[in-house]
């Protein structure tokens, strides 16, 4: 199992009562597939090209094959990793 970071797991929502919805279900996935906050989140896709936002989406969304499943997740991960750079030299 993946062991999500302190502040990330703050950010989750779908234990919480009266928060349910499609968007915060969706904002979720993305918060713990990446382990990001919020706020990482928010920066990540506010300054991604659409390309790179087109990548982390495929990495969700999974794939015809595994090996193709792996590649998607490691091309996202470079993105991540970089916008978290990023965001932290900020």
């Amino acid at each position: 199992m993946k062991i999500l970071r302190p502040e990330v797991l703050k950010c989750v929502r779908y234990n919480v009562p009266g928060k349910h919805g499609a968007l915060e279900l969706v904002d979720d996935l993305f918060v713990m597939l990446f382990n990001v906050t919020d706020e990482e989140l928010d920066f990540i896709c506010a300054n991604a090209s659409a390309e790179e936002n087109s990548i982390l989406v495929d990495a969700v969304s999974g794939a015809e094959n595994s090996l193709q499943l792996f590649t998607n997740i490691r091309k996202a991960l470079e993105v991540r990793n970089k916008y978290l750079e990023m965001y932290r030299s900020i």
